[in-house]
């Protein structure tokens, strides 16, 4: 079967992504790794960190090193001339901008492209993201360039209300790329004591004083630091200063080793929840008003008790006014349902 997929089917992957982001590393290289089962694959490393690009793991016959408009001609010569069933994959994750001179020409360079692309009967998808925030040029670049899109999915039910408003209709929802991480079962409660908070900045008192709250009711000693994108590095740091926890802030590039040892992780990205979650973590997303992706994927899925808004607190030390449910919920079963939702879903884009 998947000799004749290859033979049919050719997909295009350019991971031009946050390099920095151990989240973006994980969530393009589940993807190359699922779309495998589904077609041929060609993955540029142009413009790709080496390190970075050897992470994804791609298979030397899988790597081409090309320009961006060499890199599309392929596709259209396939398409064209090879007549191969030809699909393009726009990089997983956010799409939030606000107007200005640079994103909207850039836009105006992708909707130029993406017509070309669909003119030649390429299939251009996107899978995974979440849409919000747009300034009103950007908002009909995203409308134009919606129209082009052999399938887009989205990944919160939010996003697929934000798109509706702004004019773009053919979405459809699924869910986050990272469910398709392998689970483990959690680690009995007697060998995992320690929480473990996590935190991209945000501009806010409120979650300062959250995380106080946090490591106030665990006690100092039994918190610990990570990160798992660079630029949170500074932000946990000072949170170590603030709070005076002794243990050095922790790099996660490994997700079994980075996340086995908590029973809870709090965090503030959506992409540290899901890996911990994934090693039998109790995920708890203490955020503001402001992160809108966190809170409506939660809700998606059904774990909604397993977010802290602090906007909507009157006081911080509501933080804990949420019982003791966590350890009821099967979060087993949730992932393997949301893993299997993904794979649907990317299965039905090659039907």
């Amino acid at each position: 079967m998947r000799n004749k997929l290859e033979t049919k089917n050719i997909t295009y992957i350019w991971p031009n992504t946050q390099f920095e982001n151990f989240g973006d590393l994980v969530i393009n290289k589940l993807l190359i790794e699922n779309l495998r089962s589904h077609s041929k694959i060609k993955v540029n490393s142009a413009e790709i960190p080496v390190e970075f690009f050897q992470s994804l793991k791609v298979d030397e016959s899988e790597e081409v090193n090309k320009s961006n408009f060499c890199f599309l001609v392929d596709m259209i010569v396939e398409s064209l001339i090879l007549r191969k069933k030809v699909f393009f994959f726009t990089k997983p994750g956010d799409w939030s901008k606000q107007d200005s001179i640079k994103g909207y020409m850039s836009g105006l360079m992708q909707l130029v492209i993406y017509a070309i692309l669909y003119a030649c009967n390429v299939k251009i998808c996107k899978f995974g993201g979440s849409f919000s925030g747009f300034g009103k040029k950007t908002e009909k670049i995203e409308r134009l360039k919606g129209r082009y899109f052999y399938k887009h999915f989205l990944r919160d039910s939010n996003s697929i209300s934000y798109a509706g408003r702004i004019g773009i209709s053919n979405v459809e929802r699924s869910t986050d790329l990272a469910f398709l991480l392998e689970n483990s079962e959690p680690i009995s409660d007697n060998l995992k004591r320690k929480v473990a908070l996590s935190f991209r900045r945000d501009n806010n008192d409120e979650l300062i004083e959250g995380i106080g709250k946090v490591i106030e009711h665990f006690g100092s000693d039994n918190v610990e630091l990570v990160y798992q994108v660079e630029r949170d590095l500074e932000f946990m740091n000072s949170i170590k200063s603030k709070f005076e926890i002794n243990s050095e802030v922790k790099k996660v590039d490994n997700i079994c080793k980075g996340y086995n040892d908590y029973k809870i992780v709090f965090s503030n990205r959506l992409h540290v929840l899901i890996f911990a979650m994934s090693r039998g973590c109790i995920p708890i997303a203490l955020i503001t008003e402001s992160n809108v992706k966190i809170s409506s994927l939660f809700r998606d899925i059904g774990i909604s008790n397993n977010i802290i808004n602090l906007s909507h607190l009157s006081k911080p030390n509501q933080v804990f006014m949420m019982g003791e449910n966590y350890n009821c919920f099967n979060f087993g079963h949730l992932f393997l349902e949301q893993r299997n939702m993904v794979k649907n879903d990317l299965e039905s884009i090659y039907e």
